[in-house]
């Protein structure tokens, strides 16, 4: 800084000391005196050194007003990241107390549990020593009856004679007419046998509960892109689990934060799924109709003729992990589950040379190479509308490929042998904007053929014919 501020406005040629720098030599980009311009710089285009410095000044001063808003960017930067800072660590905490809380109640239920066990280990317990009890009572009674009866018969049978032993005796004719045995039944008998005691129960471990709980864990941490949480929102209304044929569903969705707090999140996308295996084109016929609030609650509805039974489904920002693959060769798209399996195919006869498909919201965009525009179909594969052509004006493509949703909701396009990324609003497709990078008339942005946007809202390019990655604010 200090050698900028010490530069001298005389000439530092040799014998030109004394001489001010008057001109500026447009070739030789350098401040020269008079003399400097008639020897060394003759044949030179020169301008006079105020007219250039003049100019430097209005780009000083342009160049000043965009560091001050640069400046003031990155103090706010820096701002955010401390406020950043503070957010993060009450959502940890926030999260951290839900993991404490699920646990709990987890903790909760098994303890309960575990008292509503022994609570019937101790019934069962106490009911069976009741039927021992009862079941000695009897046992001594029978004791002392029978010993009653021994007594007499010993007696009968070494001091009567026989006129008297025939004699006829109620008590000895019923005991002989018993016929006792002389040994217990062991199965009936309470003392010995364990038939309806407590002894013969045992406690079983539910090894399904067990290994779940050892396998897997007692919740997961999920991503999620807005601050809606929809595993917290909720339904209610007509035609969610009832329906009246002919009456239009009244269904309203409230959306929900974290915290349980009703929200609104301009980037939420809220679908509706009716199936009815009778009528696979039932959603098709129903009409659903969603209407945001914009407050956090939706107005949903549709009108159903039919009387056979169906699953309604409301879902809010749903991810359900499908893999999207464009199938060129079948000029197609197709839709497989998590696990590999198929589940519909889209574009069949829309479609000519698929490149690339994202899921936004409700609707599915696909890069027709060779069609040279975009196809628009919801997320059952119906086709809702094309953007673009072939030419190399503003919505107009050659060869477009990889797609994706820029943090605004624009859908970008590398629009690879234009040499550019051109930006349209969704779902109307009207043209926004678009960016490339050209230097003296060359283009510098070559076949971007894959683009990401990344968590703060930069832009990445990949740079084919460059052989490199460029990124954009």
């Amino acid at each position: 800084m200090s050698e900028v501020l010490k530069r001298s406005v005389f000439c530092p040629k040799p014998g030109h000391e004394k001489r001010e720098l008057e001109y500026f030599c447009k070739i030789c980009k350098v401040a020269i005196c008079n003399a400097c311009a008639l020897i060394d710089h003759d044949g030179h285009a020169k301008t006079l050194v105020e007219e250039v410095a003049n100019e430097r000044r209005v780009a000083l001063k342009a160049l000043i007003e965009t560091m001050k808003v640069k400046l003031q960017t990155i103090k706010s930067k820096i701002s955010n990241f401390a406020e950043n800072v503070v957010k993060i660590q009450e959502n940890a905490a926030d999260v951290e107390r839900s993991v404490q809380e699920s646990a709990d109640k987890m903790i909760s239920v098994i303890e309960d549990k575990k008292k509503q066990m022994i609570i019937e280990v101790r019934k069962q317990a106490r009911e069976s020593l009741q039927r021992l009890d009862f079941g000695k009572l009897e046992s001594e009674e029978e004791m002392k009856v029978t010993e009653t009866a021994l007594e007499i018969a010993e007696t009968l049978l070494k001091q009567s004679p026989d006129a008297e032993i025939i004699q006829p005796n109620k008590y000895i004719d019923q005991m002989l007419q018993e016929k006792p045995e002389g040994q217990v039944d062991e199965r009936n008998d309470p003392a010995i046998s364990s038939s309806g005691s407590f002894l013969e129960y045992d406690f079983v471990k539910n090894r399904k509960l067990i290994d779940s709980t050892r396998n897997e864990n007692i919740g997961t941490l999920k991503y999620f892109p807005t601050k809606t949480r929809p595993h917290l929102s909720n339904v209610s209304g007509r035609g969610i689990s009832e329906f009246c044929r002919g009456l239009d569903a009244n269904i309203e969705l409230t959306t929900r934060n974290r915290k349980g707090e009703q929200c609104f999140e301009e980037s939420d996308c809220v679908t509706v799924d009716i199936k009815d295996s009778s009528f696979p084109k039932l959603r098709e016929e129903s009409k659903i109709r969603v209407k945001s609030n914009r407050d956090g609650t939706y107005k949903i509805s549709y009108c159903d003729k039919h009387w056979y039974r169906r699953s309604v489904s409301v879902k809010v920002n749903d991810s359900d992990g499908n893999i999207i693959v464009p199938d060129c060769h079948d000029k197609s798209v197709k839709i497989f589950s998590p696990n590999g399996q198929l589940l519909h195919t889209i574009g069949e006869g829309e479609i000519t040379s698929p490149i690339h498909c994202i899921q936004y919201k409700s609707y599915l965009f696909v890069s027709d190479r060779d069609d040279h525009r975009i196809k628009m179909f919801d997320r059952e594969g119906k086709f809702l509308n094309s953007f673009g052509s072939k030419g190399i004006g503003n919505k107009q493509f050659n060869e477009p490929c990889c797609l994706s949703v820029d943090k605004a909701g624009q859908l970008m396009i590398c629009d690879k042998l234009n040499n550019r990324v051109q930006l349209l609003d969704i779902p109307s497709g009207k043209f926004h904007t678009k960016f490339e990078i050209k230097e003296e008339g060359k283009v510098r942005l070559g076949y971007p053929v894959s683009i990401a946007v990344l968590s703060h809202g930069r832009i990445v390019v990949s740079d084919f014919l460059n052989h490199c990655v460029r990124i954009f604010e």
